[in-house]
């Protein structure tokens, strides 16, 4: 009787005719929050737009201005965490191969 560990991945056979799948991703390259400070990282983009929303609605109390101070954060957050590094991913993804042989 062969005992498998837990913390082995279990491997299914594809289909007939179709190449195996691999388990793990290839490797990536650096991304791009390797290459920016401390001051430019998810965590602090994401605390510092709590943080103004916060003091705005602490300082100020008129959820008009909060609304507005929100946002601007939000724009900002899409900005720098969701297009951003979308565009990273794009430039530094190899050129595919054309296959239509169009181009």
């Amino acid at each position: 009787m062969s005992e498998t560990s837990a913390s082995e991945p279990t491997v299914s056979n594809p289909p007939s005719g179709l190449p195996p799948v691999p388990s793990t991703p290839a490797p990536a390259g650096p991304g791009i929050w390797s290459t920016k400070p401390w001051w430019c990282q998810p965590w602090s983009i994401l605390l510092t737009g709590v943080v103004a929303v916060a003091a705005s609605w602490w300082l100020l109390h008129r959820w008009w201005l909060s609304g507005l101070v929100a946002s601007g954060v939000l724009l900002w957050w899409g900005l720098f965490l969701v297009l951003v590094p979308a565009a990273y991913r794009a430039q530094m993804e190899p050129e595919k191969p054309d296959i239509l042989g169009q181009g």
